[in-house]
Protein backbone atom coordinates (compact mmCIF):
# COMPACT_ATOMS: atom_id res chain seq x y z
CA UNK A 1 0.00 0.00 0.00
CA UNK A 2 2.41 2.54 0.93
CA UNK A 3 5.20 1.43 -1.92
CA UNK A 4 1.80 2.12 -4.56
CA UNK A 5 1.29 5.45 -3.09
CA UNK A 6 5.53 6.63 -2.64
CA UNK A 7 6.50 8.68 -5.26
CA UNK A 8 9.32 7.27 -7.50
CA UNK A 9 12.32 8.62 -7.19
CA UNK A 10 15.23 9.61 -9.59
CA UNK A 11 17.50 6.84 -9.86
CA UNK A 12 21.71 7.63 -10.04
CA UNK A 13 21.91 6.23 -13.33
CA UNK A 14 18.48 8.58 -14.76
CA UNK A 15 20.44 11.96 -13.43
CA UNK A 16 23.89 10.61 -15.11
CA UNK A 17 21.39 10.14 -18.57
CA UNK A 18 20.35 13.91 -18.03
CA UNK A 19 23.58 15.37 -16.81
CA UNK A 20 25.62 13.75 -20.39
CA UNK A 21 22.79 14.85 -22.57
CA UNK A 22 23.20 18.78 -21.01
CA UNK A 23 27.07 17.99 -21.23
CA UNK A 24 26.48 17.36 -24.84
CA UNK A 25 24.28 20.08 -25.54
CA UNK A 26 26.48 22.42 -24.01
CA UNK A 27 29.56 21.33 -26.39
CA UNK A 28 27.36 21.49 -29.07
CA UNK A 29 26.26 25.13 -27.83
CA UNK A 30 29.53 26.74 -26.79
CA UNK A 31 31.12 26.67 -29.94
CA UNK A 32 28.33 29.09 -31.90
CA UNK A 33 28.46 31.74 -28.16
CA UNK A 34 31.98 31.72 -29.25
CA UNK A 35 31.46 32.20 -32.44
CA UNK A 36 29.10 34.89 -32.32
CA UNK A 37 30.99 36.85 -29.29
CA UNK A 38 33.72 36.90 -31.53
CA UNK A 39 31.82 38.68 -34.61
CA UNK A 40 30.11 40.63 -32.06
CA UNK A 41 33.88 41.90 -31.42
CA UNK A 42 35.09 42.20 -34.64
CA UNK A 43 32.14 44.49 -35.46
CA UNK A 44 33.18 46.87 -32.74
CA UNK A 45 36.58 47.12 -33.98
CA UNK A 46 35.29 47.67 -38.11
CA UNK A 47 32.99 50.52 -36.68
CA UNK A 48 35.60 52.30 -34.46
CA UNK A 49 38.25 52.15 -37.27
CA UNK A 50 35.09 53.37 -39.64
CA UNK A 51 34.72 56.22 -37.07
CA UNK A 52 38.72 57.23 -37.02
CA UNK A 53 38.21 57.29 -40.81
CA UNK A 54 35.89 59.75 -40.35
CA UNK A 55 38.11 61.78 -38.23
CA UNK A 56 40.88 61.99 -40.56
CA UNK A 57 38.62 62.85 -42.98
CA UNK A 58 37.33 65.74 -41.25
CA UNK A 59 40.68 66.41 -39.64
CA UNK A 60 41.65 67.09 -43.70
CA UNK A 61 38.93 68.70 -44.34
CA UNK A 62 40.42 71.41 -41.85
CA UNK A 63 43.80 71.63 -41.83
CA UNK A 64 44.34 69.94 -45.60
CA UNK A 65 46.69 67.79 -44.74
CA UNK A 66 47.00 64.14 -43.01
CA UNK A 67 47.43 63.90 -38.88
CA UNK A 68 50.88 62.67 -38.37
CA UNK A 69 53.43 61.34 -35.94
CA UNK A 70 54.40 62.16 -32.55
CA UNK A 71 57.95 64.17 -31.14
CA UNK A 72 59.64 62.13 -28.61
CA UNK A 73 58.77 62.49 -24.91
CA UNK A 74 55.52 64.44 -25.95
CA UNK A 75 52.33 63.53 -26.15
CA UNK A 76 51.12 64.38 -29.10
CA UNK A 77 50.86 62.44 -33.10
CA UNK A 78 47.73 61.57 -34.98
CA UNK A 79 46.07 59.59 -32.46
CA UNK A 80 45.89 62.54 -30.02
CA UNK A 81 45.55 65.07 -33.07
CA UNK A 82 42.01 63.34 -33.81
CA UNK A 83 40.73 63.29 -30.24
CA UNK A 84 37.97 66.64 -30.90
CA UNK A 85 37.08 64.55 -34.08
CA UNK A 86 35.58 61.80 -31.81
CA UNK A 87 33.56 63.91 -29.62
CA UNK A 88 36.99 63.97 -26.82
CA UNK A 89 37.96 67.62 -27.20
CA UNK A 90 38.30 67.83 -23.46
CA UNK A 91 40.78 65.15 -23.21
CA UNK A 92 42.06 66.67 -26.32
CA UNK A 93 43.02 70.14 -24.01
CA UNK A 94 44.23 68.09 -20.93
CA UNK A 95 46.51 66.09 -22.62
CA UNK A 96 48.28 67.34 -25.62
CA UNK A 97 51.94 68.53 -25.85
CA UNK A 98 52.58 67.20 -21.79
CA UNK A 99 55.50 65.32 -20.82
CA UNK A 100 54.93 61.75 -21.40
CA UNK A 101 55.92 60.81 -17.82
CA UNK A 102 54.17 63.60 -16.23
CA UNK A 103 50.64 62.29 -17.28
CA UNK A 104 48.10 61.43 -14.83
CA UNK A 105 46.56 57.98 -14.60
CA UNK A 106 43.81 58.42 -16.10
CA UNK A 107 44.92 59.86 -18.94
CA UNK A 108 47.11 56.72 -19.85
CA UNK A 109 43.86 54.78 -20.11
CA UNK A 110 42.83 55.00 -24.13
CA UNK A 111 39.40 55.91 -24.92
CA UNK A 112 36.80 53.41 -26.10
CA UNK A 113 37.40 54.32 -29.75
CA UNK A 114 40.83 53.15 -29.90
CA UNK A 115 40.55 49.53 -28.08
CA UNK A 116 40.03 46.68 -30.62
CA UNK A 117 38.59 43.94 -28.55
CA UNK A 118 40.31 41.07 -30.04
CA UNK A 119 43.46 43.06 -29.71
CA UNK A 120 42.76 43.01 -26.33
CA UNK A 121 42.40 39.50 -25.42
CA UNK A 122 46.51 39.09 -26.69
CA UNK A 123 47.20 41.36 -23.65
CA UNK A 124 48.16 39.55 -20.49
CA UNK A 125 50.40 41.83 -18.47
CA UNK A 126 49.01 45.10 -17.16
CA UNK A 127 51.17 47.96 -18.50
CA UNK A 128 52.07 51.55 -17.00
CA UNK A 129 49.93 53.13 -20.50
CA UNK A 130 47.30 51.54 -22.41
CA UNK A 131 48.86 50.02 -25.21
CA UNK A 132 48.56 51.54 -29.35
CA UNK A 133 45.70 49.03 -30.98
CA UNK A 134 45.76 51.34 -34.22
CA UNK A 135 48.59 52.75 -36.20
CA UNK A 136 48.94 55.25 -38.88
CA UNK A 137 50.07 54.27 -42.36
CA UNK A 138 50.86 56.52 -44.56
CA UNK A 139 50.42 56.27 -48.16
CA UNK A 140 52.10 57.99 -51.40
CA UNK A 141 48.57 58.33 -52.57
CA UNK A 142 47.05 60.55 -55.57
CA UNK A 143 43.86 58.86 -55.83
CA UNK A 144 41.31 61.40 -55.29
CA UNK A 145 38.54 59.36 -53.82
CA UNK A 146 41.06 57.66 -51.05
CA UNK A 147 42.72 59.40 -47.81
CA UNK A 148 46.52 59.63 -48.16
CA UNK A 149 46.72 57.46 -44.76
CA UNK A 150 45.35 54.14 -43.50
CA UNK A 151 44.31 53.50 -39.72
CA UNK A 152 45.08 49.86 -39.36
CA UNK A 153 44.92 47.35 -36.34
CA UNK A 154 48.28 47.23 -34.51
CA UNK A 155 50.71 44.30 -35.62
CA UNK A 156 50.97 41.83 -32.41
CA UNK A 157 54.70 42.38 -31.76
CA UNK A 158 54.20 46.14 -31.66
CA UNK A 159 53.94 47.05 -27.98
CA UNK A 160 54.00 50.94 -27.50
CA UNK A 161 51.66 53.39 -25.45
CA UNK A 162 48.52 54.74 -27.42
CA UNK A 163 49.73 58.08 -26.40
CA UNK A 164 52.58 57.46 -29.21
CA UNK A 165 50.77 57.45 -31.82
CA UNK A 166 52.75 54.69 -33.38
CA UNK A 167 53.11 55.02 -37.47
CA UNK A 168 54.79 52.06 -39.86
CA UNK A 169 55.04 51.89 -43.41
CA UNK A 170 52.46 49.76 -45.78
CA UNK A 171 55.32 47.48 -45.87
CA UNK A 172 55.85 47.07 -42.36
CA UNK A 173 51.62 46.24 -41.94
CA UNK A 174 51.68 43.82 -44.87
CA UNK A 175 54.87 41.62 -43.48
CA UNK A 176 53.14 41.64 -39.82
CA UNK A 177 50.87 39.51 -37.85
CA UNK A 178 47.56 41.39 -36.69
CA UNK A 179 45.17 40.14 -34.04
CA UNK A 180 42.32 39.05 -36.26
CA UNK A 181 43.17 36.00 -38.26
CA UNK A 182 46.87 37.15 -37.85
CA UNK A 183 45.64 39.86 -40.63
CA UNK A 184 44.22 43.80 -39.85
CA UNK A 185 41.40 45.54 -40.71
CA UNK A 186 41.83 48.72 -42.41
CA UNK A 187 39.93 51.92 -43.23
CA UNK A 188 41.28 54.78 -45.47
CA UNK A 189 40.11 54.26 -48.85
CA UNK A 190 37.16 53.69 -50.86
CA UNK A 191 35.98 50.82 -50.16
CA UNK A 192 35.62 50.78 -46.89
CA UNK A 193 36.83 49.00 -43.39
CA UNK A 194 38.64 45.97 -45.17
CA UNK A 195 40.48 43.19 -43.77
CA UNK A 196 43.85 42.26 -45.20
CA UNK A 197 45.34 39.05 -44.84
CA UNK A 198 49.26 38.15 -45.79
CA UNK A 199 48.82 41.83 -47.19
CA UNK A 200 46.32 40.98 -49.53
CA UNK A 201 42.88 42.61 -48.89
CA UNK A 202 40.13 40.35 -48.82
CA UNK A 203 37.48 40.55 -51.02
CA UNK A 204 33.29 39.18 -50.31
Amino acid sequence: MNSENSKKGVTLVELLVVLAIITVLLGLLLPAVQAVRRAAQETVCKNNLHQLNIAVANYVGIYKHSPGGNSEGVVSGWAIELLPFIEQGNLHSRIEGKATEQLPEDLRRRPIIFRCPIRQSYESVWSEFDPAHYVLVPLNNNRKRDLSVWIADAPLDLNVPWTDSPVISPSELRNSEGPHFKGFYVSGNSQGVQLMIHGEFQYD
